[in-house]
Parts: structure tokens; sequence; C-alpha cells
């Protein structure tokens, strides 16, 4: 995580948030869906397997502060065989929280 994504970060340093797990902020259905099409849509270490994703989290300190986030991700494969996803955030804007059905 870069120093750059630091605002968007609520109530925690960059060194916590890296620790967290993606099931603590996202909205689990935006979850499922993302590892679904990681899962079908993206090939590792190839620079054009880029998919735009929109999904809804909040502060998991807070269990508030909803906010709706659109990022190009992408995959890279170490030497290892370990797959990481990167980001880049295209935008972010506050939401109400979503209505529990």
């Amino acid at each position: 995580m870069s120093e750059s994504s630091r605002s968007l970060i609520v109530g925690a340093s960059v060194e916590q948030a890296i620790n967290r797990q993606r099931r603590q902020y996202w909205r689990l259905p935006d979850l499922e869906n993302m590892n679904r099409i990681i899962r079908q849509d993206l090939e590792p270490n190839n620079p054009q397997s880029i998919v735009t994703f929109s999904w809804t989290g909040f502060s998991p300190i807070t269990g508030s502060d909803w906010r709706h986030f659109t990022g190009e991700y992408r995959l890279i494969q170490d030497d290892q065989g370990i797959l990481f996803q990167v980001c880049k955030n295209i935008a972010v804007e506050r939401v109400p929280a979503p209505v529990a059905k």
C-alpha cells in the first residue's frame, strides 16, 4: 500500500491497514463477486489482463464510514508462485450504509 492511499484509510495506520483482510471491511456480496472475477478473468503477470471493479466497504474500527471504491486490478505472481493483487484506485466516494433486507 502506498502512502498516497493513506487518505483512504479510516482510523488506522498504513501498517495496520495492510494487515486487514478484505472480509473485515468489504461488503460480502462484493467480495464474493471480486473473488469470482479474479479466478475467471485475470491472467497473472499479463499487463494487459486488467479488470475494473467497484465495491463498497466500511471502517472495520467503527462499522460505519461507508465508501464506494472503483479500481483497476491485476495479478502478479512471484517466483515462489504467490499471487498478489495490484490495484490502481480510480475513484472513491462516501455513500450511505446499505439497508439490511
